[in-house]
């Protein structure tokens, strides 16, 4: 479960929100990190290193679990 990754997409996003509401993107990524405990958004890179670890050796006896990479949003 992957939080705000920040992707192209996510940029563009918050772009469009600015243009339409009239304040400046910084504004609004800062708006966003001030939701995420961790005060910054997820990587792909913080994604690959779940999905290496869900398919490692190490992980061999989790079932039937969620693992959540969200910078700490869902934990309220």
């Amino acid at each position: 479960h992957p939080g705000f990754v920040q992707t192209p997409a996510l940029e563009k996003g918050y772009a469009d929100i600015a243009k339409n509401s009239g304040i400046s993107v910084e504004a609004v990524v800062a708006a966003g990190k001030a939701r995420i405990p961790l005060g910054d958004y997820t990587l792909a890179e913080d994604i690959a290193a779940a999905v290496a670890y869900l398919a490692s050796d190490d992980a061999r006896h989790m079932t039937g679990t969620k693992l959540i990479v969200d910078g700490g949003v869902l934990m309220d």
